[in-house]
């Protein structure tokens, strides 16, 4: 499963229910100084940080999950960005 979202503001992409355990998040654009963040949905509902790792330019980051959790990618700090955001699985 993968999800490709254009950020033209700060905000989020679209989630992805994981079925496998290791997934990329890919980043490509313009960033407008912004910082993109992983993010997995807690058990409460809430949004939280997943690992240590961002992104400020384009590149990717790979991130392990447990099957069935719930990710995506979040873009903050940014002034007109257009960013191109993939999430897909690896494993």
């Amino acid at each position: 499963m993968s999800n490709y979202t254009l950020l033209s503001a700060d905000g989020s992409s679209g989630s992805v229910r994981c079925t496998g355990t290791v997934y990329q998040i890919e980043g490509e654009g313009t960033w407008g100084g912004g910082t993109l963040t992983p993010q997995k949905k807690s058990y409460d509902g809430t949004w939280i940080t997943l690992g240590s790792t961002t992104l400020t330019a384009d590149g990717a980051i790979n991130v392990e999950v447990p099957s069935g959790a719930e990710i995506r990618a979040t873009l903050s700090g940014s002034s007109s960005p257009s960013l191109k955001v993939h999430i897909s699985l690896i494993r």
